[in-house]
């Protein structure tokens, strides 16, 4: 069942909670005159959110570097070499090594 109310109603609590939350870490013995500490509290938060960015990002480029590495390694027999001249990477099929064995 759904809450009834719009997302910004429903969680004003937690984000009210969440702010008094950077308040106190902004000036914890209350000294501070109250504008002051309202805006050290916009400073930590934002601070905090770019945390989780940040921490964020990280995940999903851990979770993408294997894809990454297949498409490094080109077509299926294949490697990827770079032209020093031209700048960009070129596919090339590597011819199936022969033993001594197969001779």
């Amino acid at each position: 069942m759904l809450a009834a109310g719009s997302g910004a109603e429903v969680s004003a609590p937690a984000r009210a909670g969440a702010f008094a939350r950077f308040l106190r870490e902004a000036d914890p013995e209350g000294l501070l005159p109250y504008e002051e500490r309202v805006e050290r509290a916009k400073r930590l938060q934002a601070l905090h959110m770019k945390r989780i960015a940040i921490k964020s990002a990280e995940a999903r480029r851990r979770r993408a570097a294997p894809k990454r590495q297949r498409r490094a390694r080109g077509p299926v027999g294949g490697e990827i070499t770079v032209d020093p001249t031209v700048g960009e990477s070129t596919a090339t099929r590597m011819a199936p090594q022969t033993t001594q064995s197969e001779e």
